[in-house]
């Protein structure tokens, strides 16, 4: 099944077209157009200006997209479950035991936790990022690329933000690519 969304692809279209890939269309094949009005007739539209796929009041459409999901797999039961998943834990991890942080923020046992729990994500982003650069870093132009980003993200005199890097970085790999 073909798919269309929007060109320019950010966080939210990646993760629709991460949720279609592993839970609606294993063999998805995705279009990017610039306007609505060039969405192919046989591909379903998502994350664009007057589809049903896309944004619905304040929820994103990643989170339209995982209701709709959960729909077809297994109707009402699906799309109930689907949407819980997306909410419920933000709400039980944030917003249930907000209050009480703030009243213990201070307590030690705590500090410990956020201290342990932050450095165990530091962990597993680093290591995520060593996957990706085992997958896609073999080249002189990468290792230089890569290089260069990490030198710009350590240094300490020039504060640079990271998309920024990564937009430079996409742009010397276009006009650099052999």
């Amino acid at each position: 099944m073909r798919w269309a969304t929007r060109r320019h692809c950010h966080i939210d279209r990646a993760a629709c077209a991460w949720l279609i890939r592993r839970f609606l269309d294993p063999k998805a094949e995705f279009v990017f157009v610039d306007d609505p009005g060039e969405v192919p007739a046989d591909a379903t539209p998502f994350d664009m200006r007057g589809v049903e796929l896309s944004h619905k009041g304040g929820e994103c459409s990643f989170e339209t997209m995982a209701t709709f999901a959960g729909y077809l797999v297994h109707g009402v039961l699906g799309a109930t479950v689907a949407t819980a998943a997306v909410f419920l834990p933000v709400y039980l991890f944030v917003v249930v035991p907000g209050k009480w942080f703030r009243r213990h923020e201070r307590h030690p046992h705590l500090q410990g936790f956020v201290k342990g729990a932050t450095a165990a994500a530091a962990g597993a982003i680093a290591g995520a990022a060593i996957v990706i650069a085992r997958q896609t870093i073999g080249g002189w132009l990468s290792i230089a690329i890569g290089l260069a980003a990490i030198t710009l993200l350590l240094q300490k005199r020039v504060r640079a933000p990271e998309p920024a890097i990564v937009a430079f970085a996409a742009l010397a790999g276009i006009l650099l690519h052999d």
